[in-house]
């Protein structure tokens, strides 16, 4: 492994001076800040030891407390003054040791903050020392910086690789512990090398933070929105199951291509979806994702193609024996879009049902809940845009009582969250007067309107 790689955004960080010594003294790394830092070059730095590039009392400083680094295998906090090409620069550095496979120490690293001022620091034996406060809170403050920077990608301020793993990670042991679904979606903006080439790689950035901006707007505070790299992103959609994934990867891509952008225009996204199985690697998953993309591709793009190892509805059916929702053919009106979103709202009804009876966190099954009316919220609107396109004639009834019915979700949930009623008589709210008994009553209204019109256009 790289050493970039090992050590993420400190290798980088402007504020973080990084360097790697063997266990002969010798730098064998450095990373630009310490450069800076010292006034000297890399080709002044590798290969050579204390000795050689500081002053005697300074170089023997130095020593002393990598020797006991090396001796004791223990990490020093130290204050140092260090000549530099502008005089002392006084830094609060943190010597720790490197061990090998067998537990030897082979290398000492540094990390150092460059302070303005003095130290008052009296070292003790093998510690940490004793140091002001102001001074501690600049390290804190230097490393959390360095430590957001190994996670982020620079252009768009998303989660970058790194953060998508740590994410997926998380979101597995959840699956691995309560059984709760998650997929994950795999965006690529199509033929993009065409629009760097035509219209230039800044042109090609706009268009990026505009399609992330689109995409935001769509997601539910849980979903987690990453950079892979180039023009792909991907979407950690949690507790989520493919039905559910697949209608959320389809409203991204409509609004993409209903979304022109300057001085582009129209562009189009394809995407792959795949839900976790239990037991399944991160590589693994990500890699039936990116084969669903690429037959999104491949099929013509502007496309989402769903992975279909995992059968969402099966398994729940499989598992538990607990009172669950199962979606059935006679509930379709007819309409793909309004079918799609309403399957999918089943699945998520399931999975609040399943936080609650494995026993997750408040925190979690809020987390869920709120999911739930996010997803409410984006079916809703879609149906509305339907209803107009079709001129069913109740359309504005049925949106107040859409308005109406999400203004007393909100208020269950926060009322929940205030422990001023219980988990079950919200979820009695949401999943049958919310989701069921307006499907089964009221959506029941525009049903043979949409099929109505179904036929006209047919004949």
């Amino acid at each position: 492994m790289e050493f970039a790689d090992m050590l993420g955004g400190l290798v980088d960080s402007p504020l973080v001076a990084l360097a790697l010594k063997g266990s002969g003294g010798e730098y064998f790394y450095v990373n630009p800040t310490l450069c800076r830092l010292l006034g000297k070059s890399e080709g002044e730095l590798i290969g050579r030891s204390n000795q050689h590039i500081f002053p005697q009392a300074v170089s023997e400083a130095l020593n002393q407390g990598d020797d006991q680094v090396l001796r004791n295998k223990v990490h020093r906090v130290i204050g140092m003054q260090l000549p530099a090409s502008e005089g002392m620069r006084y830094c609060l550095a943190i010597k720790f040791p490197i061990l090998d496979g067998l537990g030897e120490v082979f290398s000492v690293g540094i990390l150092a903050v460059e302070q303005v001022g003095h130290f008052c620091m009296e070292e003790e034996e093998e510690g940490s020392g004793e140091l002001k406060p102001v001074f501690l809170c600049e390290a804190k403050r230097a490393l959390l910086e360095a430590e957001k920077r190994a996670v982020t990608d620079r252009l768009t301020g998303l989660g970058n690789r790194r953060a998508f793993e740590q994410a997926a990670s998380v979101e597995m042991q959840r699956l691995q512990r309560f059984g709760h679904p998650v997929s994950l979606l795999i965006l690529d903006v199509d033929h993009f090398k065409r629009v760097n080439d035509r219209f230039g790689h800044l042109a090609g950035d706009q268009i990026l933070v505009g399609l992330i901006n689109i995409t935001k707007e769509l997601l539910r505070g849980t979903d987690i929105l990453c950079r892979w790299g180039g023009e792909e992103f991907v979407v950690l959609a949690a507790n989520t199951s493919l039905s559910s994934a697949r209608v959320l990867a389809d409203r991204i891509r409509s609004q993409v291509a209903a979304s022109p952008m300057e001085p582009v225009g129209a562009i189009t996204v394809s995407l792959g979806v795949a839900e976790c199985k239990r037991d399944e690697s991160l590589e693994r998953w990500f890699e039936r994702a990116d084969r669903a993309l690429y037959r999104a591709k491949q099929e013509g793009r502007n496309r989402v193609v769903c992975d279909q190892t995992v059968d969402s509805r099966g398994s729940e059916q499989e598992e538990g024996g607990f009172l669950q929702f199962i979606w059935k053919d006679i509930y379709c009106c007819g309409h793909p879009v309004i079918d799609q979103q309403h399957e999918s709202l089943f699945q998520h009804a399931n999975g609040v049902v399943r936080a609650i009876l494995s026993q997750q966190s408040k925190e979690d099954i809020l987390s869920t809940l709120d999911g739930l009316i996010t997803e409410v919220r984006c079916h809703f609107r879609d149906e509305e845009e339907i209803l107009q396109q079709v001129g069913f004639v109740s359309r504005v009834e049925h949106q107040q009582e859409h308005q109406n019915l999400l203004v007393q979700a909100v208020q269950m949930v926060n009322c929940f969250r205030k422990e001023q009623v219980n988990l079950g008589q919200v979820v009695q709210y949401l999943t049958y007067d919310l989701i069921l008994g307006h499907m089964m009553k009221t959506d029941r209204g525009f049903f043979p309107w949409l099929r109505k019109r179904e036929v006209a256009a047919s004949q």
